[in-house]
């Protein structure tokens, strides 16, 4: 606190006669200064308090005859009495703040004469930053920000490795996790997300579920090279969508690789179609049958009856829509009337697009641009599993670093 108050004082002074800018961003810096040397502070101590329990306090010749939680190399677990203080050497990990300069204690093995790593939690061997560096990483790079960027400005007073920023985020990825219960769901709907990999097209085949409130949740995703029958097939199975209840409506789009895909993994699965894609191939039937200005009218009074199909409330009611557009048009609706067993009437419940999935999927594909595809698959599936977490929490109204880094 002596040291608090003594930079108190003078940045106060400062304050004085500086610009509102420049008062900002001192007091900016110096609270990064403060808070760095707290860190460091508090490491020391740790490490301190750390060797003390296991050895009882320096300058001590009397060690208790307990095993010390730190191995030796040549000769494995280690009791107190087999081990002694072997001096200091420096260590500079990184912190939100910048680099924090450490003395680690050294032990070494009174048989061998090796020395005996002291490693903490909080402060592992060969690790370069600390917990915090690593979620500012995380949320920064889940938030939009490349691996360029994020290592490039994370750190104050440091710059950091994008090897190291990449290599951070892959231990976060590929760490535990607390993503929340999946909720009782009304619908699934099924997608795939473009990306690229290696400078290849690749493709996440994804499941997410809708609740009945209108919420969605990313049941999984599988990385494949393309989005053929065969890898919507492995996908299939990779999600484990057979454990979900045989009553639950899957969604699609109309692909027909991912149709067949279903009907050989899930056979007997209510399966519908998105309207929404349906009426949007409708326009393009329209556009391919009709082309030209001279028949606009013509196209936009056949998609009207296209629609009063599609959006029926009732069976009765699409019926007789139905007939007026085979009435008017003959090959319109008997191309409509191929699908339309799929599409379902409204529901204050149950969707009838595959919304559920297109609408996130816009900001996966914005999250993913700035990147211009990832480097490896082990990356892109990381990055594909935070963001299903994320993406879950923030549904569910939880705090999703949190989740990502218990």
């Amino acid at each position: 606190m002596v040291i608090l108050a003594d930079s108190i004082r003078s940045v106060a002074g400062y304050l004085l006669t500086a610009s509102a800018g420049e008062g900002v961003r001192r007091v900016e810096a110096v609270t990064r200064d403060q808070v760095r040397r707290y860190k460091e502070a508090v490491l020391q101590e740790t490490l301190r308090l750390a060797v003390d329990s296991a050895l009882g306090p320096a300058r001590v010749r009397r060690k208790p005859p307990t095993p010390i939680p730190w191995s030796c190399p040549g000769c494995g677990p280690r009791l107190a009495t087999q081990v002694m203080r072997n001096g200091t050497y420096g260590r500079t990990p990184l912190t939100n703040e910048g680099p924090i300069h450490i003395r680690v204690p050294q032990l070494a093995c009174r048989e061998c004469g090796r020395s005996v790593p002291v490693a903490l939690p909080c402060l592992p061997r060969w690790r370069r930053v600390l917990c915090d560096v690593e979620h500012a990483l995380t949320q920064a790079y889940l938030l939009g920000h490349s691996y360029r960027v994020v290592a490039e400005r994370t750190v104050h007073g440091a710059r950091l490795g994008l090897m190291t920023a990449w290599r951070s985020l892959q231990r976060v990825a590929e760490g535990p996790h607390r993503p929340p219960p999946t909720p009782a769901l009304v619908a699934v709907g099924l997608d795939e997300v473009h990306t690229r990999v290696h400078g290849r097209t690749a493709w996440y085949l994804v499941a997410r579920g809708r609740t009945a409130e209108g919420k969605g949740h990313y049941l999984g995703a599988i990385l494949a090279e393309d989005r053929s029958q065969a890898a919507w097939e492995l996908g299939l199975d990779r999600l484990g969508l057979q454990q979900l209840p045989a009553s639950l409506p899957l969604i699609t789009d109309g692909d027909a690789a991912l149709e067949a895909a279903l009907a050989q993994c899930l056979p007997g699965r209510p399966l519908r179609r998105c309207a929404w894609h349906l009426l949007h191939n409708v326009g393009e039937w329209l556009r391919e049958r009709l082309p030209g200005s001279d028949q606009a009218g013509q196209r936009r009074g056949l998609m009207a009856a296209a629609q009063a199909v599609v959006n029926a409330a009732t069976p009765q009611a699409r019926r007789a829509s139905l007939a007026l557009l085979a009435d008017a048009a003959p090959w319109l609706g008997s191309r409509l009337s191929a699908t339309l067993d799929r599409i379902a009437y409204p529901d204050p419940v149950l969707p009838r697009t595959n919304n559920v999935c297109e609408r996130p999927f816009r900001e996966w594909r914005r999250r993913t641009r700035p990147m211009d595809g990832f480097g490896s698959w082990s990356g892109a599936r990381n990055f594909g599993g935070l963001w299903m977490v994320k993406e879950n929490c923030r549904e569910a109204g939880k705090d999703w670093m949190e989740a990502i880094m218990p």
